[in-house]
């Protein structure tokens, strides 16, 4: 579970700092949310409050990257896709934390997007989250974005690598060219144990430490804060809107199963504002 990769980062999890909302948290926090599915099966204990953890920097690092005395702030989001939970609400949870977060002038210095390497292979659906992943950080530089494939302690060798590999020409392909002018993501492999978990903190911290800004702003946090767009209005929300609306026309062709899809995607469209149409509102035989 996500959760779980997030502790990795900690040796002993009954001493980490659990703060909720963005209270008690500094400018000079090194932030970094953690983003991306909530799991195989859905579990209802994976993550479903937005929460962050504050971790104190590894001595060695923090004196390499000249950060002593800063803490590390892992933001552990909850994933879209979750049966309890609307991806509407889940976008509004995610965009309060960052848009205040921005607000108090606590910018973030990377972001880590987990995604299984294993056992399923990448679905549309996934395909659709990532998009609205790459709205929420925008279109510009993406060096501080990192996605760290799990599940390798499952994985067959042969399958992970194959598995890799398509993601990395395929799926992932817009977030890891080389030849986009600007800076591009980079994709890592998240083993079992904290120290590659830190492995992946020490990537984000040195593009930190070497940066000539001390952080970056998140599409989503500049539409929200400095354009002052309502959510609804806001790149990452449209982008969900699209993958709504996927859900509609792919509806089940059962009448008991579309009545219940269009009853949950309703709400969650109504949240974000999407116009139904008759001849929608027809096919589904709701109205």
């Amino acid at each position: 579970m996500l959760k779980n990769s997030l502790r990795k980062l900690i040796k002993d999890p009954q001493e980490d700092v659990y703060v909720k909302g963005d209270e008690g948290l500094d400018e000079n926090d090194i932030i970094v949310p953690i983003m991306g599915p909530t799991g195989v099966g859905k579990s209802t204990s994976c993550t479903q409050q937005l929460q962050h953890y504050v971790v104190p920097i590894k001595e060695e690092l923090a004196e390499r990257y000249k950060l002593s005395g800063r803490n590390l702030v892992l933001v552990d989001t909850p994933g879209f896709d979750d049966t309890n939970i609307s991806d509407a609400e889940i976008l509004r949870r995610i965009a309060l934390w960052l848009a205040s977060a921005y607000g108090r002038n606590m910018k973030v210095s990377g972001v880590v997007y987990m995604y299984p390497i294993y056992p399923n292979r990448m679905t549309r659906n996934d395909c659709s989250n990532v998009k609205v992943f790459r709205k929420i950080c925008g279109d510009g530089d993406l060096s501080r974005v990192i996605i760290a494939t799990t599940r390798w302690d499952i994985c067959p060798t042969d399958t992970g690598t194959k598995r890799e590999e398509e993601l990395e020409k395929n799926f992932w392909r817009n977030l890891l060219d080389q030849s986009q002018s600007q800076g591009t993501a980079t994709m890592k492999r998240l083993p079992n144990g904290p120290e590659h978990a830190w492995n992946i903190i020490d990537a984000i911290l040195e593009k930190h430490g070497h940066a000539e800004v001390d952080g970056i702003i998140l599409n989503i946090q500049h539409q929200l804060v400095t354009k002052g767009k309502k959510l609804q209005q806001t790149d990452a929300a449209i982008e969900l809107r699209r993958k709504l609306q996927v859900l509609l026309n792919e509806s089940s062709s059962s009448v008991k199963s579309r009545r219940e899809n269009l009853e949950k995607v309703v709400q969650q469209v109504k949240e974000l504002k999407i116009p139904f149409s008759s001849r929608i509102k027809s096919f589904f035989g709701f109205w």
